[in-house]
């Protein structure tokens, strides 16, 4: 009966010192991305198929990852030609070869049209977009998150 009350008493004690180291009594501190700013696509890769839509637009996000600005950030996108089997102006159209992030905003949308109406059927071509450094704005394009990939597949043979 004593060993049972000992072992409850130290069971106790130990449950109260958990609970206490538990707590966190500081004050709240106010989590901020430390590093350089970068901008990333959001998502990184995306697949559309002829029957999702035959012509129509692809609007990836571009995020900034940092403290938000006073001014909007322009940030340049670019077509990797290695990268991109889709032929330009034919089963895709860029109008615009920047975004801007508005300021006080963290993100944006990057909007292109595509066009499935010249896939071959079962086939597959690929879009591969890619962020570029701003320098004046001392931002960088991410390194595994500064391109967006599309793979556009043809219409599937009946």
């Amino acid at each position: 009966m004593k060993y049972l009350k000992l072992t409850s008493i130290l069971v106790l004690f130990m449950a109260v010192v958990v609970a206490i180291n538990s707590c966190d009594l500081t004050e709240p501190q106010e989590l901020k991305y430390k590093g350089s700013d970068l901008v990333e696509f959001k998502p990184i890769t995306r697949t559309m198929t002829e029957v999702d839509t035959v012509v129509g637009t692809v609007a990836p996000k571009v995020q900034l990852i940092g403290e938000q600005r006073e001014e909007s950030i322009t940030i340049e996108v670019t077509v990797v030609d290695s990268l991109t089997t889709a032929t330009p102006g034919r089963d895709f159209t860029m109008s615009q070869t920047t975004v801007t992030i508005p300021a006080g905003e963290s993100a944006a949308t990057f909007p292109f049209q595509v066009n499935f109406t010249h896939l071959i059927p079962d086939s597959a071509v690929i879009v591969y977009l890619q962020l570029l450094d701003n320098e004046a704005a001392d931002i960088k394009a991410g390194v595994n998150i500064g391109h967006f990939e599309l793979t556009m597949i043809g219409k599937e043979k009946e």
